[in-house]
């Protein structure tokens, strides 16, 4: 064989073969390259492919996880945000309160936001605009009180005073408690303008509370700090004991609170937070590390294997079919077989990707689920909520969505979803029914997905039911009296409104009745304001068994209620009402076994003849309610356009009383008290009156209890002993011995802690001696505060004065306390006495208060005697002394000098 038949044979080529080509060499390399690159080319779609996915789900797992832990920040924002606006309304509810606009009914507003600070939490603080303490209620009412610290960041009254509206300011110290606080702050405006502020200062542990109530990533923490960075509260993750977890921190997601200038921060460490994240791209790296190996070794075995089995084929030019050519195109087979197990190994990665992803549905906090949106069936539940809601799994896939719904929401459900368009969708709050048949209150986000191929909504599920009824206690205490349970001021005017607004369509009456009790603060005082607070419930419960469902009833503070009565056809029918109210109300009231009757005085306003302003109409009732005190009481009256004249009188009257003490327009008149046995003058009675310049004498009725209301009656008493004193000493001088001067105190003299000592130096001033001064205290009086000025009593006593309680029997005096009283004498009220002749009962009344007094010890006085038949009466029942018309009408000083040289007897 020659060398081109072995080189032939070598090639696979017979050497006797008549082809052209004969003896040319078949060369297979470059065949075998162009192969490999086909192949390599075919997969490199699929390596490209691979990449990207990858790429994408890193992207979305960390976008996720953004999203989550932003969410997270959010929710405890808006958690502490509703708590806040909850807090500034209940604030500015007490701040609109009328117990505000007068100092001598701020002890009341002391006792109205107690309730506030038991149920809301945080103690209340009233200051002025110096931002001293007018009342806190933390301590008892009365205690001094420091200036209110300031914190080092951001204040909130500075900017409560610049723009009127409400505020929260930084973290501070203070000063009573020793403990860090925040306060929440809105201002008392009075006409516009910021007359004082109100805070509620609550512990920074409400503020960790909130945080804490937050589920937090692992190894995280969530921080909340003022304006300035400090550090108010602070919480870790489930097994996070890092001290400061944010030292290895760069990722940290913050956002700042609507209702204050604090931010709210989650801080996740690095380590933390890459850690899942590099699992992941290591996963993705080595799927696409063995996709890329099994594309070359593939195309490199699969281009040498092609290559061999086309130049077998072409050596075989008979045509038949070769078996090793078939084996080869086997083995082909099976390396592409190779290269989709290598793709499946890709698809399996990609799909333990999304599997991860699932688990963070699993492990949500928040109830979450799948559902279809044609059938509405449930495809996917997570843990929470199964534990949530009380159904299994298995359960939870055999229900739709309206299992879990009310039945009378399902209509608005159908609606809801029958709108559902793609993208994420706040779709507010619903009420979801549990297992056991209990009712929560959740806020639903949702947003649309394919889900097995099929439309479909991941729902998650935000549980506020506790928020909403905390939500409702706040809105329920901002409109409604604490002590009581009755409407208070705002939701009275809100429902005056809506009254006026229905009568005003309708052509019917609105009536506003103002009830107010009579002497309420005498049974006060006198019983303690448990026993008062007691009664005003019971008043409370009285009032609404009166009038039933069909009106209105409010407590306006103190002893003040509102009775609101719409769809009125005739006048008529309030009078009605307001006999009935007043009878019942005079029934006993039986309270810790004490029985007690009240009396009551109803003022009415009518719209539309008197306003068509509920604060209009509340002002007028409360005009003519004071008409109704005016007269005897246990009455009632309407309102007049009059009243405002008087009103407007009153305020005129008020401005004048102010400078008349110091023009010298006050003078006194003497009405002398006659010894019944012996006929002669004892004691005369100084009586102030008031000469105006245009009105000429001004009644005492006039002016003496807007003194009282003003405070004026403190300085205008202290002249009054000052000038009787010495008009006394005048008398003595002029032949009238051994004729005292009665003094009337008033309660606001009689209640300070050194009235003893004026008196003192009042009879030291004007040489008087004490036993010819005779202090005449109204038994209303002696009952307020009783046993802090029992002292008064005694200091008085040790002076040598004499002392009376005047007006007796109108009051509510105990004898156990009365007996304690160093006294000399008793005046029985001029309202028995008038009518002693006729009526029985106050004959019983006076000889009981007669027989009373001499077993004490003690002389008694009848007042307001007219007649000689009221005279011989009293002469029969041994009344010591008397006073009255039928001897004398009050006179002025030179006129009673005259009478003492004239008289001694009284007529016979």
């Amino acid at each position: 064989m020659g060398l081109k038949e072995k080189r032939a044979k070598k090639d696979g080529v017979s050497s006797s073969s008549s082809s052209p080509d004969q003896g040319r060499r078949i060369k297979t390399k470059p065949l075998h390259i162009f192969m490999a690159r086909i192949i390599g080319l075919s997969v490199l779609p699929m390596f490209l492919l691979t990449v990207y996915l990858a790429g994408s789900h890193i992207h979305a797992f960390q976008a996720e996880r953004d999203r989550e832990a932003m969410e997270r920040v959010e929710n405890a924002a808006s958690l502490l945000d509703h708590d806040l606006s909850a807090r500034i309304s209940a604030l500015e509810v007490l701040a609109n309160s009328p117990l505000l606009d007068s100092p001598a009914s701020i002890e009341d507003f002391y006792r109205q936001v107690q309730g506030f600070h038991q149920r809301i939490g945080g103690h209340v603080v009233l200051a002025n605009l110096s931002l001293h303490m007018v009342l806190n209620t933390q301590v008892a009412y009365g205690s001094p009180l420091p200036a209110l610290p300031k914190p080092e960041g951001r204040a909130a009254a500075p900017a409560v005073l610049a723009t009127g509206q409400p505020a929260v300011g930084d973290m501070f110290r203070d000063p009573i408690a020793k403990q860090r606080f925040v306060a929440i702050t809105v201002p008392v405006l009075r006409e516009g303008q910021t007359v004082a502020f109100l805070f509620n200062i609550v512990s920074v542990d409400w503020l960790q509370q909130h945080l804490e109530s937050i589920t937090l990533p692992p190894d995280s923490s969530l921080t909340l700090r003022d304006s300035i960075g400090d550090l108010m509260a602070r919480t870790l993750s489930v097994g996070n004991h890092e001290e400061d977890s944010a030292r290895d921190s760069d990722r940290q997601f913050a956002t700042q609170m609507n209702r204050a200038h604090w931010t709210v921060a989650l801080e996740i460490p690095r380590r933390a937070y890459l850690a899942s994240l590099l699992k992941m791209v290591g996963t993705m790296a080595v799927a696409i590390l063995t996709v890329t190996l099994a594309s070359m070794i593939g195309g490199r075995l699969s281009s040498r294997r092609l290559s061999q089995s086309i130049t077998s084929l072409a050596q075989d030019s008979s045509g038949t079919t070769s078996t090793p050519a078939i084996s080869e195109f086997e083995t082909v087979r099976r390396i592409l077989n190779r290269t989709k197990v290598a793709r499946d190994l890709s698809e399996k990665t990609l799909k333990e990707s999304e599997a991860r992803y699932r688990e963070l549905f699993e492990a949500n906090p928040h109830p979450m689920w799948v559902y279809d949106l044609e059938t509405l069936a449930f495809l996917a539940v997570n843990d929470s909520a199964i534990n949530r809601y009380g159904y299994s799994r298995a359960e939870f896939l055999g229900m739709t969505i309206k299992d879990i719904r009310p039945s009378d929401e399902v209509p608005r459900l159908l609606e809801n979803v029958s709108g559902v368009t793609q993208g994420i969708d706040d779709a507010g709050a619903w009420w979801h029914i549990k297992k056991d048949g209990s009712s929560i209150l959740v806020e639903i986000t949702s947003h649309t997905l394919l889900f097995a191929g099929r439309p479909a909504e991941l729902v998650l599920a935000h549980d506020i039911t506790d928020r909403k009824r905390h939500e409702d206690e706040l809105k329920y205490l901002a409109t409604h009296d604490d002590l009581t349970g009755l409407a208070n001021r705002a939701l009275l005017l809100d429902c005056l409104n809506q009254a006026v607004l229905r009568a005003r369509q309708s052509g019917s009456i609105v009536a506003v009745l103002l009830l107010d009790i009579d002497r309420f603060k005498v049974v006060n005082e006198s019983l303690g304001h448990d026993f008062g607070d007691k009664l005003l419930c019971e008043v409370s419960k009285r009032l609404v068994s009166i009038v039933g469902t069909s009106a209105t009833v409010a407590r306006l503070g103190g002893d003040e209620f509102i009775v609101l009565l719409s769809e009125i056809s005739e006048v008529d029918e309030i009078g009605l009402v307001c006999t009935q109210i007043l009878n019942r109300l005079a029934e006993p009231h039986r309270i810790d076994d004490r029985e007690i009757i009240l009396t009551a005085s109803l003022g009415v306003s009518l719209f539309p003849q008197d306003s068509d302003d509920g604060p209009c109409l509340i002002r007028n009732a409360d005009m003519a309610m004071y008409r109704a005190k005016r007269g005897k009481g246990n009455d009632f009256a309407y309102y007049s356009p009059e009243m405002d004249r008087r009103a407007a009188e009153t305020l005129e009257l008020e401005g004048a009383l102010r400078n008349a003490l110091e023009k010298g327009e006050f003078c006194l008149y003497y009405q002398p008290q006659i010894d019944l046995a012996a006929g002669e003058i004892v004691c005369c009675e100084a009586l102030i009156r008031w000469h105006h310049p245009q009105r000429g004498v001004v009644a005492p009725g006039d002016f003496i209890p807007l003194a009282e209301e003003t405070g004026l009656i403190v300085p205008l008493g202290a002249w009054v002993l000052q000038e009787a004193c010495r008009q006394a000493r005048q008398w003595q001088e002029q032949g009238a011995c051994g004729v005292r001067v009665a003094v009337n105190i008033s309660g606001r003299q009689f209640g300070d802690p050194g009235f003893a000592d004026k008196v003192g130096n009042t009879l030291q001033e004007t040489d008087l001696r004490p036993d010819l001064l005779e202090l005449e205290i109204t038994e209303s009086v002696a009952m307020e505060r009783v046993q802090t000025t029992i002292q008064t009593w005694m200091d008085l006593n040790a002076l040598g004065v004499s002392l009376s309680v005047d007006d007796f029997g109108t009051g509510y005096s105990s004898l156990s306390y009365l007996k304690q009283f160093p006294i000399h004498s008793l005046k029985i009220d001029r309202s028995f006495v008038r009518d002693i002749t006729h009526n029985p009962n106050d004959a019983v009344i006076s000889s009981s208060v007669i027989a009373l007094a001499h077993s004490m010890g003690l002389k008694v006085v009848g007042e307001g005697i007219e007649t000689r038949e009221q005279l011989k009466l009293l002469e029969e029942k041994k009344c010591d002394m008397g006073q009255g018309f039928l001897f004398s009408r009050p006179v002025p000083f030179n006129e009673i000098l005259q009478i003492f040289k004239k008289a001694g007897k009284h007529p016979s």
